[in-house]
């Protein structure tokens, strides 16, 4: 078996910024990538 990779894993509101706002931040901070998760109501 490989060795596992550790990673960095973060988290970010977008509630009270603009699009603009959130990007730039992520940008600044050198992220690469991003997962984007919302709840699902299903019933």
């Amino acid at each position: 078996m490989s060795p596992k990779k550790a990673i960095n894993l973060f988290t970010i509101g977008f509630t009270q910024k603009s699009a603009e706002q959130f990007f730039d931040t992520l940008i600044k901070a050198g992220v690469r990538y991003v997962v984007g998760l919302q709840p699902s109501y299903i019933y």
